[in-house]
């Protein structure tokens, strides 16, 4: 594998922000990143390149350069680690567009990117549901720095670690050839691991979905106690709706018999005693129904959507609906 510079040449090749970089580096980065280079020359030089790459990454750390960043990308691709050794070339061409050259190594770095295009595989997968993660051979995807179709992602440039959703249920995403395993994973469904062979220069295609995950017992429970709570607001809420009207509508008759606030006649005390138990029942009926419509709508949805939460022993729930003019209009009693 031809590497980018000689070990000596890291120094000359960044003189141009040497002398900023000495000023402001009492402790020497510089001369460090200088050692790590050559250190990583001559493990290359041997053949060793996990080494190298070892190396390199320690004198990028101390010294950005895009000569340090090209042979990165030289030992992952000795590495067969393709996808890697792609994103590190185009990161170093980046870097020489921002003011440090590489060299002439532009043109045998672009070479090298289209030859690994020409060996990457690709899937055009579809997910469902949309919004579940995904992670490939224990990775997370990384959206393609390479100017690709819109939406295209890239497997194993990124450390091992929990998936993450894509951008789109469509999605294309660039591999190295080889057999990996693609997991698909959403709270409140059943995870799924696939292996898929990615052939060199090849595209595959397929759909991937999930089923929703069987509630446990408890989690059943808690679905159908937070249905019962909804349905018991909901019918608070519509009582309250209902005699709240009533209320209004026998206000408007009594105020029909009446001359002033103070003088009625018999009809008009009777219709407006009337008034004022429905609205009674109604301000009894619509704030508790709200409250408890709410609640059992989020037990429910939560029991649904996430039962793991509900992970243990099955709970006892019981709910009484007490109707009257001037108590209370539920009662919930529990033992979670």
């Amino acid at each position: 594998m031809h590497l980018a510079v000689t070990p000596g040449a890291l120094p000359s090749a960044a003189a141009e922000t040497a002398s900023t970089a000495q000023t402001n580096d009492p402790r020497g980065r510089l001369a460090s990143a200088r050692d790590e280079f050559e250190r990583g020359f001559h493990l290359a030089y041997e053949g060793r390149w996990a080494a190298a790459l070892a190396a390199y990454e320690r004198s990028e750390r101390l010294h950005p350069h895009p000569l340090t960043t090209y042979n990165i990308a030289l030992c992952e691709q000795a590495l067969r680690r393709n996808t890697r050794a792609r994103r590190a070339f185009l990161r170093a061409l980046m870097e020489s567009r921002r003011g440090i050259p590489m060299r002439g190594k532009e043109a045998d770095a672009w070479m090298r990117v289209g030859a690994i295009e020409r060996e990457l595989g690709r899937l055009r997968l579809t997910i469902e549901p949309a919004d579940a993660a995904i992670r490939i051979d224990g990775r997370p995807l990384e959206g393609d720095v390479g100017g690709g179709a819109q939406g295209t992602l890239v497997a194993g440039t990124l450390p091992a670690g929990p998936g993450r959703p894509p951008p789109a249920a469509r999605f294309e995403v660039l591999l190295d050839a080889g057999r990996h395993e693609i997991e698909l994973s959403r709270p409140g469904f059943v995870s799924r691991r696939v292996p898929w062979s990615a052939a060199a220069g090849a595209t595959g295609a397929f759909t991937l979905t999930l089923a929703p995950a069987p509630r446990s017992e408890r989690a059943q429970r808690m679905f159908y106690a937070g249905a019962s709570v909804a349905g018991l607001g909901a019918l608070g809420l519509i009582t309250g709706t209902f005699f709240g009207a009533r209320a209004l509508v026998l206000k408007g008759e009594a105020n029909k018999h009446c001359i002033s606030k103070s003088e009625c006649d018999a009809d008009g005390v009777d219709t407006y005693h009337e008034s004022q138990a429905s609205a009674d029942i109604a301000t009894a009926s619509f704030f508790p129904g709200l409250v408890l419509a709410g609640v059992g709508t989020g037990v429910a949805l939560a029991a649904d959507r996430f039962p793991s939460l509900w992970a243990g022993s099955s709970p006892e729930v019981r709910v009484t609906a007490v109707v009257g003019q001037n108590g209370s209009f539920f009662a919930l009693a529990h033992a979670w």
